[in-house]
């Protein structure tokens, strides 16, 4: 509900002991049409203090929001010259992905990591961004490709991932250092890049995802030349 859905706003769902999305916790879109809650946290059951020193278990997105609200801090503890636009990438980026593949409007992009959210900005952190486009590896570039998923390979951060926009772009933060990268979408051969992040930086790693069909032909031709069949 509002002022959650507003997108100016960083919704927050809740979820219970075993990271199941509370039946209370609104859902997306908004209005607008943008994907709603960004993260979750846990809402159901919570031990809270009350007045005259007792405690008490409550539930309710009043309960998840103030695990986001610790959360910032931390981040700005262990990185005090962090940006705002930083602190929501972060959280989005180290959530636990749970409920539909990818970022959904029943979790946002999942229940928040508060562990590896501080660990991620203080090592330091960069930016990895690009394009990724269609057509056959010889013939260069051409149709953007949206809804490529974009996964980290290698440890430490294997799995983490994002989807391309409508345009084929993509922009994410990881921390520093070196990492395998994989563009993969249906309908395409996956492609694979290594590169190096460094802190406080932006590295572009543009894809070109070849469409799968041609891969067969690519393999059928070569077949045919390895049985030693003519061709003119």
């Amino acid at each position: 509900g509002y002022p959650a859905y507003y997108p100016q706003s960083f919704g927050v769902g809740a979820t219970d002991s075993v990271d199941v999305i509370a039946g209370f916790s609104s859902r997306g879109p908004a209005i607008t049409g943008e994907i709603k809650p960004e993260v979750s946290a846990p809402g159901v059951k919570i031990l809270s203090s009350l007045p005259n020193g007792e405690y008490g278990r409550y539930s309710g997105t009043s309960m998840a929001t103030p695990h986001v609200s610790g959360a910032i801090a931390l981040l700005k503890q262990a990185n005090p010259s962090i940006s705002i636009a930083e602190i929501r990438s972060v959280l989005q980026t180290t959530a636990v992905d749970l409920g539909a593949t990818g970022e959904d409007n029943d979790y946002g992009h999942g229940r928040i990591d508060i562990f590896e959210a501080v660990k991620f900005v203080a090592q330091g952190m960069g930016t990895l961004s690009g394009t990724v486009t269609e057509g056959a590896v010889t013939f260069g570039a051409q149709d953007p490709v949206s809804g490529a998923t974009i996964m980290v390979v290698s440890q430490p951060d294997s799995g983490r991932k994002m989807q391309t926009a409508g345009d084929g772009t993509y922009s994410f933060l990881l921390p520093a250092g070196a990492y395998t990268i994989q563009a993969s979408r249906d309908g395409y051969a996956t492609a694979e890049d290594t590169v190096s992040i460094a802190d406080d930086s932006t590295k572009v790693l543009n894809f070109l995802l070849e469409p799968a069909f041609l891969q067969t032909s690519h393999s059928s031709f070569k077949d045919t030349l390895n049985a030693g069949t003519t061709v003119d």
